[in-house]
């Protein structure tokens, strides 16, 4: 079988997998942080890092939404 992979808008080619964080208070939305590489919980928090090494901590975080096709993380808080 040959399976096509399509490619993200302006990858220069390869296969782009960062994602944009959302927060979500009330009704209100939010950009937190563009090109999320690594998403985890430690000691209750979320752990977020982009591509650049710059690093997020969210306490009280509620529900967190993944789209993985849109490539879009959303946190209720």
């Amino acid at each position: 079988m040959n399976y096509s992979i399509p490619l993200g808008k302006d990858s220069g080619g390869e296969i782009v997998c960062e994602s944009e964080v959302y927060i979500i208070e009330g009704s209100s939305e939010k950009l937190l942080m563009e090109d999320v590489i690594s998403l985890s919980i430690k000691d209750g928090k979320l752990v977020i890092y982009n591509e650049m090494g710059e690093m997020k901590e969210i306490e009280d975080a509620k529900e967190i939404r993944i789209d993985m096709v849109r490539h879009l993380v959303k946190v209720v808080i």
